[in-house]
């Protein structure tokens, strides 16, 4: 035993130094807690509480970062399966509707007001060129540029896109038209010079007036037609009469439209409507016919004579002219021009139940095919063409006999003309 200890004090170093045991006073000690006695035969009921959980402390978030968000609680399925009333649902499908109706309209407006601006631009714009589109017999169908300040006629372009002689020829600020014999229309763009393409037709088109967003045609085999200039569909076609058809005139308005035809009838349109409105059974057939807005009225010309009607269809006077008409347009609102057989001009003047021929004067040295007049605030031009390829340039000036100012003779056989101010 005693080597034992030494060996442990042995294997101590020499610096060791043992603790020190503090001595607790007897009193001071806790006194022993006494079990209660257990009775035989009971059992005793121990309650156990259960440990207190609390929540763990957050972990620290480093300096500039953001804490971990929990994540958000699913919606009860109650609420997501909730059946909205069907008149709440009709009620906002129906504000959608309105809401896409006003952008539409909205759209719509602006629309037509930039197209008015625009239009009032070009109104403003000083026009100084006179285009010139010309049919042949020989199927060319051609473009001249009149300039007024230097008084010069230009070629711009000559083809040849149908194979029958060219019957007419209609232009506006957007569409250049020739129509053929083979019963085709081709058409240009005005602007470009260019084809655009062709459309069929019930017919030689005898007629042709250009207006807004249509054409409207007679033909040969006696259909009056309106074919629309966005996708040059036939839109309207009505078996007019029964023969050919000689003559179309527009009233000023682009409503109403009269015709004239080898059988005999007058028919009065609406082509707002697409109806009849008035025929007239004439004693012989008519060649040529045109509105008289001053007198209320409207003349055909049947050879050899001028008729005056009024809008009733009833005969109010009559005319005999110096030799055959072949066309005719306004100078003024009462005065009106006839190119004849013999190559003279010869101007009648229409008033209430009365016409009047007031001057004749000589134009080409053959019959005058026909005449196309444009005007352009104060200035009113004609252009003349006559059979033996004579096309004549006229500075008109309200009832006055009309100025030459440029003639040009080619080597063909014009059949039609048209023109307008760009």
């Amino acid at each position: 035993m005693k080597r034992r200890l030494r060996n442990r004090l042995n294997m101590v170093g020499p610096g060791f130094v043992a603790p020190k045991v503090q001595s607790i006073p007897v009193s001071e000690l806790p006194s022993p807690v006494e079990e209660a006695p257990v009775a035989k035969g009971k059992k005793t009921t121990v309650t156990v509480k259960s440990p207190v959980v609390r929540p763990a402390s957050p972990k620290s978030v480093p300096a500039g970062k953001t804490p971990p968000r929990s994540p958000a609680k699913a919606a009860p399925k109650s609420i997501l399966k909730r059946k909205r009333p069907a008149d709440e649902v009709e009620a906002e499908k129906q504000a959608e509707k309105e809401e896409q109706q006003q952008s539409k309209r909205q759209k719509k407006a602006e629309a037509a007001l930039l197209r008015e601006a625009a239009a009032q631009l070009e109104a403003e714009r000083d026009r100084d060129t006179l285009f010139i589109a010309c049919g042949t017999y020989n199927s060319t169908f051609g473009g001249y540029n009149f300039n007024v300040k230097a008084s010069t006629l230009t070629p711009v372009f000559a083809v040849k896109p149908q194979t029958g002689y060219v019957s007419q020829t209609a232009v506006n600020d957007k569409w250049l038209i020739s129509a053929s014999s083979d019963d085709t229309l081709s058409v240009f763009s005005s602007k470009q010079l260019r084809s655009v393409g062709s459309c069929g037709s019930e017919g030689t088109v005898t007629r042709m007036v250009l207006r807004e967003g249509n054409v409207l045609c007679t033909t040969a085999s006696g259909h009056v037609m309106a074919i629309r200039c966005s996708d040059w569909v036939t839109v309207w076609k009505e078996q007019g009469h029964r023969k050919c058809i000689n003559d179309l005139a527009l009233h000023p308005s682009g409503a109403l439209g009269i015709t004239v035809s080898d059988d005999a009838f007058l028919k009065l349109w609406n082509f707002a409507s697409c109806k009849l409105l008035l025929q007239v059974k004439l004693p012989k057939p008519a060649s040529l016919v045109h509105f008289a807005p001053a007198a209320e009225a409207y003349f055909i010309y049947s050879h050899p004579e001028v008729v005056l009607y009024d809008m009733n269809g009833k005969k109010q006077t009559s005319l005999k002219l110096a030799d055959e008409a072949n066309c005719v347009v306004a100078l003024t609102p009462s005065l009106y021009l006839f190119g004849l057989e013999n190559g003279c001009f010869e101007a009648v003047s229409v008033a209430a139940a009365a016409l009047k021929s007031e001057w004749t004067m000589e134009a080409h040295t053959t019959r005058v095919r026909d005449m196309s007049i444009s005007t352009f605030k104060a200035r009113t031009a004609m252009v003349s063409v006559c059979s033996s390829g004579s096309l004549a340039v006229w500075e008109c000036d309200g009832g006055r006999k009309p100025v030459e100012v440029k003639r040009m003779n080619i080597n063909t056989r014009f059949t039609c003309v048209s023109s307008m101010w760009k």
